[in-house]
């Protein structure tokens, strides 16, 4: 697919493929003679507002919300690879293939109102979470800090470096042991990913914990099980998790949380949940 590098030459040439909403004028006539929908034909469709979609296509405007470059595939009808492309190109950097979420997992994600979700790579870079994904997860942090991969948060570096995510975890060093399972894998999976090498490089030298764990023999990392969280907001929960591969994004994981019904932590993630609507 020939597409262009800059965002808003790429919203122009889908826009001008589109059959506009007026018939083509007569010859002679002073009607206007550039093809497809107008911007504001576009902005109307989608639900923005006419300024706001100028500034997407000027390229004064960065980090749209999901749900309104969503919007504006759907109105120019982009399959799911120029969706993906737009999303990279409104992020302003080209990252690599395994640094974007299908739109089907995101709107799947999203469905899943009373379960907090996160979709990650193979280096734990967060692609995507629900609101009680990034609730549970990284309440402290900008909801909207996946969007741009400048900002990603990385689930590695949160567990052994930021004090929030540390005092999440009452059983932390079981939770270290197994994320440090689970880079070692990665690293024997993708033994070229520079970036990866510079993360586990990173963590060995800022947290002596993880220098040891690396050190040791590798344990098996669970795909499913239970976590115990001791959420600033809501207290203590105990949630079921499980590991989903989707099937058309190689090295990509959803994770998700869920709670039991009928209990105390069902009723604390149904508390959290309704505070980060």
């Amino acid at each position: 697919m020939d597409v262009p590098a800059d965002l808003g030459e790429f919203l122009r040439t889908r826009r001008a493929r589109m059959p506009p909403e007026e018939p083509t004028p007569a010859v002679g006539s002073s009607r206007r003679h550039s093809p497809g929908l107008r911007r504001e034909d576009v902005a109307r469709r989608a639900g923005l507002g006419l300024t706001h979609y100028i500034c997407l296509e000027e390229g004064r405007h960065r980090d749209a919300p999901p749900d309104v470059l969503d919007a504006i595939a759907r109105v120019l009808r982009l399959n799911a690879g120029e969706r993906d492309h737009m999303y990279r190109l409104a992020q302003g950097d080209e990252p690599a293939p395994d640094e974007c979420t299908g739109q089907g997992v995101r709107h799947l994600m999203r469905g899943l109102k009373g379960m907090p979700a996160v979709a990650l790579n193979h280096r734990h870079d967060v692609l995507f979470w629900n609101p009680l994904g990034h609730a549970l997860l990284a309440c402290h942090l900008d909801r909207d800090s996946p969007l741009s991969a400048r900002h990603r948060p990385n689930l590695s570096r949160m567990l052994f470096l930021d004090r929030h995510t540390r005092e999440l975890y009452p059983q932390w060093a079981d939770e270290a042991r197994q994320m440090a399972a689970r880079l070692r894998l990665a690293s024997t999976d993708n033994p070229r990913d520079g970036r990866l090498a510079a993360l586990i490089g990173e963590l060995a030298e800022s947290d002596t914990g993880f220098a040891a764990l690396w050190s040791q023999p590798p344990v098996r990392a669970r795909a499913f099980g239970t976590r115990l969280f001791r959420h600033p907001v809501v207290g203590c929960m105990e949630l079921a998790f499980e590991n989903v591969e989707p099937p058309d994004s190689p090295g990509q994981q959803v994770l998700v949380f869920s709670a039991e019904p009928d209990t105390a932590s069902e009723k604390a993630l149904s508390r959290l949940a309704a505070g980060s609507a």
